[in-house]
């Protein structure tokens, strides 16, 4: 999967829902994203790209929700190893606040930047019984 990415593109009307107030309107302090502009020329334009973004994580959350389930119920759970890289995509612009998102998880830099939040990324491994638990 490559969500989210830098083009803000809804996965799905569904996933959006609960970021939209009861008028249509985003949850979210917006700065729509017009194509043509900045360092993305081609990609689409996005009204609401904070919701946008939220939609794409919302999205990535339901999948793995769904591949967890189905590994259960095939059986496949206990002799499994799944590695989620959510790989790398706090680069500002396209009208996204990096910022509402916590990207960075607080670390100085974005995508590209050679600083931690430029090149740290999060990952989970999970495998009953193959992996250890590392954080609380």
């Amino acid at each position: 999967m490559t969500l989210p990415h830098a083009e803000l593109t809804i996965p799905s009307e569904e996933s959006i829902k609960p970021f939209l107030k009861a008028n249509g309107k985003s949850v979210f302090v917006e700065t729509p994203f017009v194509q043509g502009t900045g360092m993305s020329p081609t990609y689409s334009s996005q009204p609401m790209p904070n919701a946008a973004t939220a939609a794409m994580i919302r999205q990535v959350d339901m999948d793995m929700g769904k591949l967890m389930t189905l590994l259960k119920e095939l059986g496949l759970d206990k002799n499994t190893f799944v590695l989620f890289y959510f790989g790398q995509w706090s680069s500002p612009g396209r009208g996204r606040n990096i910022k509402e998102f916590e990207s960075t998880g607080g670390l100085r830099g974005y995508k590209r930047d050679l600083y931690e939040g430029g090149i740290r990324v999060p990952t989970i491994a999970w495998g009953m019984g193959m992996t250890k638990k590392t954080h609380p």
